[in-house]
């Protein structure tokens, strides 16, 4: 209980600061994939097909839709012909449903007609305007769960929930996450890009997804919403170049990370949700065997596991049949196409037990037109039922914006948004361009968030803190592969005098994967009493360090010290994709520690449960650290088939 009132308390704290979050790419990521098909609420999705949100939005006819299913390959022009999968037509004949292959139907009665809108397309994953999510090569701002894209405008907030346990370190957490920017509007007209798939609009709750593009490609998305492009197939096994180090194995319908660890990619949700055609993992599975299991519930008229709405979660800690965690849907109204999550409980005694509120039939509008869009259900509040506290989420009339967020802790944050329009696309989003927080009642804070003016994508962004004067500067890349990446940033106290300086110097890797492969820091940059220092690194096609240089301040010309690192390469262990374990780390040519892995014999362990029966003994290769050597020190560990040590020594037979 007090982890949990720590966990969910402390965002409060440090409220005030201002985080300049320069994110690295990650040894790991939880990933997945983006809308490419046509939803029931009509959503307009990669292809840009200008569907209207439910019945209040008609066509340039008066048809009004509701559903759409199937992925398309679309083009035409605003109020023109469409075409759809090599065939052009003007006018289109009401159906049943909307079904884009090979024909096109809609809701309405029969013989209606009318004309398609139409804009340029852009493909899931190629648009590098819109930025959800937290991105392992984005730039971030904020505090207390938010976190704002300062390339994009997108803000970003997040609610803890659980964390699932493995054996030993292994666990996942699961977190519901907002992304703000859910409309676009463009020549075709406005989309809806926000899906609620049983959590409220723009609301996600998962570990991560993936979704296949047309044969092309795939997308994936990990827990926050953040997107990466999947485009490297070799031999059926997916890769990206986009900050990324997962690959999808397209056969065994495995989701690999650099530790070995993989996701089983085997839960589909139907033609009928919102996110049609998006694979959902149902187990997390670690090098020793040991899993977290997942299973989501059905899709109207379908099975189990056919949406992505997770009903049960097992972990190391269930007992018997009993999930470690269950999820109650519930029907808010007889016109929801879907269920929307109303609880979580728990079967391992932990305070994990939440109850979630809606507002429903909240009437949405066009931000760029005011054009009516149908209605939309929005989460309202999370309450933490062991500790009576909760959040309370409140938004924009008309737009389903998020607009504040009233915290366990008693503070607040609340966000304004503005519309930018692209002059190079001719695409308008809404940014965030204001942001306030109060600690306690009566108190406020505020903030600016000034991104430039850029034709075709930012490269500048400000934060100004309005009560202290103070700022915060960051420039971005406006040339490829290094498009949109932090090149630079800058701290000002109130009197406009930079006090800090970073210059960022992005690299990439053998298989063309971008990552910071410099970084300067300046102290009191322009002035004769400026000093400053660096550090560069390599990564190979994994995302391990392979050196990294620390140049201390008053020479950067020769690095203090130079760290070199060496990785397990042996055949067992790329075949289970473990590629980040360290067998030799040296600074300055003198090594620090020599480790080896699996050199010791495993013990068995009987009735481990959500464990993969073929991690026995026999099962040697699994990267276990079993010797490390460093000057002065030896440390000895063995392991059962669970991956938990059994016994550890010094060498000279002490433990």
């Amino acid at each position: 209980m007090a982890e949990l009132i720590q966990h969910l308390m402390n965002p409060g704290r440090g409220i005030e600061r201002i985080a300049e979050t320069f994110r690295a790419p990650a040894r790991r990521w939880l990933c997945a994939g983006v809308l490419l098909t046509l939803a029931p609420l009509c959503q307009a999705q990669g292809s840009e097909l200008q569907l209207p949100q439910a019945d209040p939005s008609p066509w340039s006819s008066g048809v009004r839709t509701k559903q759409a299913t199937n992925s398309i390959t679309a083009a035409g022009t605003a109020n023109g012909p469409l075409v759809i999968n090599g065939t052009s037509q003007a006018t289109f004949i009401a159906g049943s449903q909307i079904n884009l292959e090979p024909g096109f139907h809609a809701d309405g009665s029969t013989g209606a007609t009318f004309h398609a809108f139409i804009a340029p397309v852009v493909p899931p994953g190629t648009d590098t305007v819109i930025r959800t999510g937290v991105k392992s090569t984005g730039s971030y701002w904020g505090a207390a769960g938010e976190q704002i894209d300062l390339l994009s405008g997108n803000l970003n907030y997040s609610v803890p929930l659980i964390q699932a346990r493995g054996r030993g370190s292994a666990g996942t957490a699961f977190a519901l996450s907002y992304n703000s920017q859910i409309w676009r509007q463009s020549v075709g007209g406005t989309s809806l890009l926000g899906r609620d798939t049983g959590f409220g609009l723009g609301w996600t709750l998962q570990v991560g997804s993936l979704l296949q593009i047309l044969n092309s490609y795939y997308i994936l998305t990990d827990s926050t919403g953040a997107q990466y492009k999947l485009d490297q197939n070799t031999s059926g096994v997916w890769t990206s170049r986009d900050g990324t180090y997962a690959a999808y194995d397209s056969t065994t319908h495995r989701l690999y990370f650099p530790d070995g660890s993989f996701w089983a990619m085997t839960v589909q949700s139907a033609a009928s949700e919102p996110d049609a055609g998006t694979l959902y993992p149902s187990s997390i599975q670690d090098t020793n065997g040991n899993q977290i299991q997942i299973q989501y519930g059905a899709a109207a008229g379908n099975v189990a596991n056919t949406s992505g709405r997770i009903t049960q979660i097992t972990d190391t800690r269930a007992t018997g049949s009993n999930a470690s965690y269950g999820f109650t849907y519930t029907q808010l109204n007889p016109a929801d196409a879907f269920p929307h999550l109303t609880g979580i409980t728990n079967t391992i005694g932990s305070g994990e037990s939440y109850s979630f509120s809606y507002g429903y039939n909240l009437a949405l509008a066009s931000p760029f037109t005011l054009t009516a869009f149908g209605a939309a259900t929005v989460l309202q509040t999370v309450t933490v039922n062991t500790l009576n506290i909760y959040y309370n989420l409140q938004y924009t009339l008309g737009t389903g914006e998020l607009t504040q967020v009233l915290t366990p802790a008693g503070g607040s944050l609340a966000w304004g948004y503005r519309t930018y329009t692209y002059s190079g696309s001719g695409l308008s989003y809404r940014e965030v361009q204001t942001r306030q927080m109060s600690p306690a009642a009566g108190v406020t804070y505020s903030w600016n968030i000034t991104l430039d003016n850029n034709p075709t994508l930012h490269a500048s962004a400000a934060v100004s803190d309005l009560g202290a004067g103070t700022s915060k500067v960051w420039t971005f890349g406006t040339a490829a592969p290094f498009l949109g990446l932090c090149s630079s940033y800058e701290e000002h106290n109130a009197a406009g005098t930079a006090l800090l300086h970073k210059d960022y110097t992005w690299a990439q890797d053998a298989a063309g994967n971008v990552y910071t492969g410099t970084v300067a820091s300046t102290l009191d940059p322009g002035t004769q009493y400026a000093a400053q220092s660096k550090t560069v690194q390599t990564l190979d096609s994994y995302g391990n360090t392979v050196t990294s240089q620390v140049y201390d301040y008053g020479n950067p010309i020769s690095p203090a010290r130079t760290y070199s690192f060496q990785y397990l390469t042996a055949a067992p262990y790329a075949q289970r994709d473990i590629r980040n374990r360290v067998t030799l780390a040296s600074v300055n040519s003198i090594t620090l520690t020599t480790n080896t892995n699996d050199g010791s014999a495993l013990t068995d362990r009987t009735g481990l449960t959500v464990h993969d029966a073929s991690f026995g003994t026999g099962n040697l290769a699994r990267g276990n650290l079993t010797r490390s050597v460093s000057p002065g020190a030896i440390r000895n560990t063995a392991y059962d088939i669970g991956g938990l040590a059994v016994t550890t020594d010094d060498g000279q037979g002490t433990a």
